[in-house]
């Protein structure tokens, strides 16, 4: 068994987990590689990745996933058991820029019932948040979320209760106090980005591979650049 160090560009994805007729990234993985794949962390769609590790079953070269435009795999390891994970880190990019107290954040970290804060489906809803903190870059307020496991939709609805509550519109406390499902709505998928897990096993990345990854990214982050100085000349439809 394999253990590849790989990310992805969630917005082109159904999510991580294989479903029938729809495109995601095991589904993409166990295409190319023609064995079983499975993430160790499972996004939804629209959540993108930069350091996620997937169990790949081939006998096929994993690198060969780099022929897709919006996933690729940098380094892998054999294992002959699964990797515990220790921590996994998020980060999301939340368009305006909002202070956010650290009174308000700190409200998250500790071992607690984030029922309120997650779609729990059956699980325990007591998860332990490491660290929660946010800073703003232009245009922009950016939220970094450390726990050791994190239930469905939970970083994105801590992400905008904390919006919410630095606006003064709902109390933290009550809601966990309180708990009740999905008492907070999510902030939209495609802002958060899985950027590391850490893991008992070390996978490193080939330097070549890594770079040209890297200038895939970079090519494609001058279109989209480029994409929006044209859009901002909107204002000649007037």
């Amino acid at each position: 068994m394999l253990l590849c160090r790989a990310g992805y560009l969630g917005w082109n994805f159904r999510g991580t987990n294989v479903q029938p007729g729809q495109r995601t990234v095991e589904g993409e993985f166990e295409r190319i590689l023609g064995g079983k794949v499975r993430f160790l962390s499972r996004t939804d769609a629209g959540v993108s990745a930069f350091n996620n590790y997937a169990l790949c079953r081939t006998e096929k070269d994993p690198f060969s996933v780099n022929q897709l435009e919006d996933a690729w795999v940098v380094g892998y390891v054999e294992i002959d058991k699964r990797p515990r994970v220790y921590w996994r880190w998020y980060r999301y990019y939340m368009p305006g820029e909002v202070e956010v107290g650290r009174d308000v954040l700190d409200l998250f970290v500790g071992k607690k019932d984030f029922t309120s804060f997650s779609v729990p489906e059956g699980r325990d809803p007591v998860r332990e948040v490491l660290r929660f903190s946010s800073f703003t870059i232009p245009g922009f307020t950016v939220f970094d979320v450390v726990g050791r496991s994190f239930l469905r939709q939970m970083v994105r609805r801590m992400v905008n209760a904390a919006v919410l509550a630095a606006r003064g519109e709902i109390e933290v406390e009550e809601l966990f106090e309180n708990p009740r499902p999905k008492a907070v709505p999510p902030a939209p998928a495609e802002g958060l980005v899985l950027m590391d897990m850490k893991l008992d096993i070390y996978v490193p990345a080939d330097p070549e591979v890594r770079r040209r990854v890297r200038e895939r990214l970079e090519g494609m982050w001058r279109d989209v650049r480029i994409r929006g100085h044209v859009l901002r000349n909107a204002w000649v439809l007037r």
